[in-house]
């Protein structure tokens, strides 16, 4: 295992590892963003995110974005259960790269998702969203309730995988020429729109968030400075 490196947070510090688990969710190791009616919060050792039924907005979301930034090659996975996701509820659940750590959903920034979505003919489904909707896989219907996303930036290359638990194996959902080579914000996000959202009370949930490998830098970013905490 490569070695660890930090100072003070308010200095520049470094992760650089063959995998480090990235769990626990303190601040100011992650970084918040919530719209009203999504309920963020830690149960038993995992990052909730429920939606009221009532929830309303064009776009709405629950969001934790490390305050490091991957840099170069990299290898994240992250594992999402979906404790109640009754058919139809319309949520995405995503594990997502972002170039800024302030927006939930990344529409003011560029951004990759590779989710668990509920879809609007009742099914549920793995998909990867690159590219910020310019590249976009087929989706693969499951029943998975719980389940692990992966994204890889390797080169020009940027690939989303979600694990198959029958087979004990990763399988690529889509893989495109990488959406940025610039250091990226990893984080864990469940969000929807309005005209999807079906009006019911949805509870989904992340757990292990682990680097795999990659280096994640902390400092250099002017968002990291006010952002909430």
């Amino acid at each position: 295992m490569k070695a660890v490196c930090a100072v003070a947070l308010s200095a520049v510090a470094c992760l650089a590892q063959a995998s480090q688990l990235y769990d626990g969710f303190p601040h100011p190791k992650w970084t918040t963003r919530v719209s009203p009616a999504v309920h963020v919060f830690e149960h038993a050792g995992r990052l909730r995110m429920d939606f009221h039924k009532a929830v309303k907005g064009d776009v709405f979301s629950g969001s934790y974005f490390s305050t490091c930034r991957l840099t170069g090659d990299f290898d994240v996975t992250a594992d999402f259960i979906l404790p109640a996701f009754p058919a139809g509820n319309g949520v995405r659940v995503g594990l997502m790269l972002n170039t800024s750590p302030r927006n939930g959903v990344g529409f003011d920034s560029s951004w990759a998702a590779m989710e668990v979505l509920s879809q609007t003919d009742g099914t549920t489904a793995y998909g990867a969203d690159f590219s910020n909707y310019g590249a976009v896989g087929a989706m693969t219907t499951t029943g998975d309730w719980q389940g692990k996303l992966r994204v890889v930036r390797s080169g020009g290359r940027l690939t989303g995988y979600y694990w198959d638990a029958v087979h004990a194996s990763w399988v690529s959902a889509l893989t495109t020429a990488t959406y940025t080579t610039a250091p990226v914000h990893f984080g864990l996000t469940a969000w929807s729109h309005e005209s999807y959202f079906g009006g019911m009370k949805t509870r989904t949930a992340f757990d292990n968030a682990r680097i795999e490998s990659g280096t994640c830098v902390l400092g250099g970013d002017e968002g990291d400075e006010d952002s909430p905490k």
